[in-house]
């Protein structure tokens, strides 16, 4: 399936697919750039903090038919930990961000998100654990920063594939493997999607979890 990224739909186009996604990662490390560049195809040098953001991207077929992308960037405010359920709740995807430049950012990942994603799909998804993929942003800095201060990338790819995620080093800034990035994981989402739609023996809890990717 050949997919390539568009900011807006004719109305010609037929939604096949819905795949909700949310972004996370520590301050700075380029949530909103790496989500920015994917659904408004431009790159902003600051931003204000909120609690969470939301912007829709779409992936259109060489059929003219669209899958929809709903991305939710969380910028854990403490204010409003109790709500990060319904934020969570029903993901097809978890995308963790991190800042090549800054090792704290990634061991952030390592020692914190990740395990608080597992403690959250363990208690409320276990049936239907969400694709995971690992961001290294702002590649483009890579040969200007001291390389202890940096994350290596072969650390990195090691962790993703620990736990069974997709890994892509991208600078939003410079535009570089956000298209790739993104494709690949919409692929994937399409592809577990076809598998688990396919199975004989779904039970209600699967066609309502996977009913939420299906346009009618």
């Amino acid at each position: 399936m050949k997919l390539t990224i568009y900011n807006n739909i004719e109305s010609k186009d037929i939604e096949i697919n819905s795949f909700k996604i949310v972004v996370v990662g520590e301050i700075y490390s380029g949530k909103y750039s790496f989500v920015n560049r994917i659904c408004n195809r431009c790159f902003e040098e600051t931003r204000e903090f909120q609690y969470t953001d939301f912007k829709i991207g779409f992936f259109k077929n060489e059929r003219n038919e669209f899958i929809k992308t709903q991305l939710w960037i969380d910028y854990r405010d403490q204010r409003f930990r109790n709500q990060r359920y319904y934020l969570l709740k029903d993901m097809h995807s978890m995308v963790f961000v991190y800042d090549i430049t800054t090792k704290r950012t990634f061991d952030c990942i390592v020692n914190y998100l990740y395990p608080e994603y597992q403690d959250y799909i363990l208690k409320q998804q276990p049936e239907h654990p969400p694709q995971l993929m690992v961001i290294g942003n702002k590649s483009d800095l890579r040969g200007q920063i001291n390389s202890k201060q940096s994350v290596d990338t072969e650390e990195a790819r090691e962790f993703a594939n620990s736990i069974g995620a997709l890994f892509f080093e991208v600078s939003a800034k410079d535009n570089i493997n956000i298209d790739e990035s993104a494709i690949e994981l919409i692929k994937n989402l399409k592809k577990n999607f076809n598998n688990n739609i396919n199975q004989p023996n779904n039970n209600n809890d699967d066609q309502s979890f996977f009913s939420n990717c299906i346009i009618n």
